[in-house]
């Protein structure tokens, strides 16, 4: 073998399916274009994936289609005609192996949570440092993180002079931090006296001066003072540091998990719960009971606030505490999906910052849109704080999605043309019947092949690849019935059907105000492209485009005919002379329209 290439993977579980479906893709993609190997060489099956049988056989499938071969340096052996079912079988002894590392660790960190060797965080909150003790209590060194970057620095205990810094690992770019020794103890305290007399400004604004997140946000803004994240201050940067009980002393541990196998519990480590997966592929965040909670007592930050805010703050935190002893689950659904504002994930700044809609006057009458980060991560630039009527903008992008559905007629010889064709390619003919046919037949004798010579050992690695093959089967076998009975759908049929879709189109664009909120939100997500305001000049730019119908009744229809609306639709838009070469429609609205809220 010729070694092209080493894709390392540090830090990345490959119990999550996603980390590896990414990595998979890509490699498929370079033997697609650049065609410079052939092999995919890992350490052993562990390496490969841990998400066990059905994912790793799905990426093995994958590879195999495009001509990529997997071979494992330890434990390979030749293909053979039950080569797949030892892959299986690896795969599960795979999965099994980082089960039972999941326990291990979850047992351990539980062990020395009890026994006050760990923190109850993994990393320090802001403005507090982690103080590294020996078994008999003696101060050993100091590990502050900087949060903007990640990276650490150990320090004297006494002195506070720099001993190592810790930067970023080389070879994958992740922060390199210091690892804990068996013997040693882990305590918070005050961090650097900069960062503790902002920690503490904070909780006097809130607590003493009344004042906001919002407006203590844009004072630490306008002062330039660095906040955790080095990106600016913001409402949920503020109330994070507000509601955190370890400024007042207390770290609570086990109060939420993401665990994917096993969760630290007294006695052993308990099961998962099981949560929806985020778009990592890693579980949601999901609150656990308080009888779960361990809380551990931080002496050196019982003193961090002045006495008269911590008795402020540690009521407050109770409150919170108290609040969350039934447990919830963290979401990230959308809490305005009533919400009137038409505009809502569409509208833009030129430079790219999402704007959000936002009331004014006594009752909320007014409406505006405005730079979400501008209310979030407050500052003085007054442009960037600037409101956009929201009731002009809005009529324009409505009365611009009426003109495209009702421009729609002159597209309907087009759709009916695609339609025609899609009816006669859904039929197939001979030679497509006959491929089709034979691998039904194919599969029917590896299915029986199997089944037959199966001694009853690894009952459960073989099921999963009956499946697959029960799987591919089934799906010959629909395609091979879809082509033996075409849609009995005359060309007069079509005809009919795309008129009673475009008149469905005609009759909302008539009535588009009727409508709800949330369905005339997705009707403009459909033909608006991009809408663009320049906060300096307060212009505006849209961006239309001729929409696929992908969705709504044409679709309905469509599939109810056996057909693919969205390959019917696209390559209309395609090949219509409205939509220009590049399909898109550019419509300005003047400054001066945005003036007029009554227009």
């Amino acid at each position: 073998m010729v070694e092209v290439d080493v894709v390392r993977l540090e830090g990345v579980s490959g119990s999550i399916a996603e980390n590896l479906d990414r990595v998979i893709a890509s490699l498929i993609k370079r033997k697609t274009e650049a065609n410079d190997f052939d092999i995919v060489v890992v350490q052993d099956a562990s390496r490969f994936s841990r998400a066990g049988a059905g994912h790793s056989a799905k990426l093995r499938y994958d590879l195999e289609r495009v001509g990529i071969q997997v071979v494992s340096a330890l434990g390979h052996a030749p293909m053979g005609d039950f080569g797949e079912v030892k892959d299986a079988l690896d795969a599960v002894v795979a999965k099994q192996q980082a089960k039972s590392i999941a326990m291990g660790v979850a047992r351990g960190s539980q062990s020395a949570l009890e026994s006050g060797r760990k923190a109850h965080c993994s990393i320090s909150p802001f403005a507090i440092d982690k103080l590294y003790v020996s078994e008999d209590g003696r101060p050993l060194h100091v590990v502050r993180t900087n949060y903007a970057d990640g990276t650490q620095v150990r320090l004297h205990p006494t002195t506070g002079e720099a001993l190592d810094r810790y930067g970023r690992n080389q070879a994958s770019g992740a922060p390199a931090h210091y690892r804990k020794q068996k013997h040693e103890r882990v305590r918070l305290i005050p961090g650097e006296p900069a960062a503790v007399e902002v920690a503490r400004s904070i909780y006097r604004r809130y607590f003493s001066d009344k004042v906001g997140y919002w407006t203590i946000a844009k004072d630490l803004n306008d002062r330039g003072v660095p906040s955790p994240t080095g990106k600016g201050w913001s409402l949920s940067t503020v109330k994070a540091i507000i509601d955190n009980p370890t400024y007042s002393g207390r770290g609570i541990a086990n109060r939420s998990t993401m665990a994917l196998y096993y969760a630290r519990a007294a006695d052993q480590p308990s099961e998962a719960p099981k949560a929806r997966r985020t778009a990592s592929g890693r579980p949601a965040q999901t609150m656990r009971p308080s009888s779960e909670w361990i809380v551990v007592e931080y002496p050196d930050l019982a003193e961090l606030l002045p006495a008269d805010l911590r008795l402020l703050a540690t009521e407050h935190h109770q409150r919170i505490l108290d609040d969350l002893k039934n447990g919830r689950e963290s979401t990230a659904r959308d809490k305005h999906h009533g919400s009137d504002f038409l505009l809502k994930g569409i509208l833009k700044t030129v430079d790219g910052q999402s704007m959000t809609g936002r009331r004014k006057g006594r009752h909320g009458e007014a409406r505006y849109y405005a730079v979400s980060k501008s209310l979030s991560n407050p500052t003085s630039d007054k442009v960037a704080r600037r409101m956009v009527p929201a009731e002009p903008l809005e009529a324009t992008a409505l009365y611009l999605a009426k003109c495209l559905i009702l421009s729609m007629p002159g597209l309907r010889d087009e759709i009916a043309a695609e339609y025609k064709a899609a009816v006669r390619r859904r039929a197939g003919d001979g030679q497509d019947r006959e491929a089709l046919a034979a691998e039904v037949r194919r599969l029917d004798r590896r299915i029986a092949v199997a089944l037959d010579e199966f001694d009853g050992e690894d009952e459960s690695a073989v099921r999963a690849k009956l499946a697959e093959l029960k799987a591919a089967r089934r799906e010959a076998a629909q395609r091979l019935r879809a082509m033996a009975t075409p849609a009995a759908l005359s060309d007069s049929d079509v005809e009919k059907f795309v008129d009673a879709v475009i008149d469905v189109q005609v009759e909302q664009a008539e009535a588009l105000r009727e409508l709800p909120a949330a369905h005339l939100r997705e009707l403009l997500a459909t033909f608006i492209e991009s809408m663009t305001v320049d906060l300096a000049t307060m212009k505006v730019e849209m961006v239309a485009r001729i929409p696929l119908w992908a969705s709504g009744s044409a679709a309905k229809a469509s599939e109810a005919m056996g057909l693919d609306c969205t390959s019917v639709y696209k390559a209309v838009a395609e090949a219509h002379p409205l939509a220009s070469a590049e399909r898109r429609l550019w419509f300005v609205v003047p400054p001066q329209r945005l003036r007029r809220r009554a227009a």
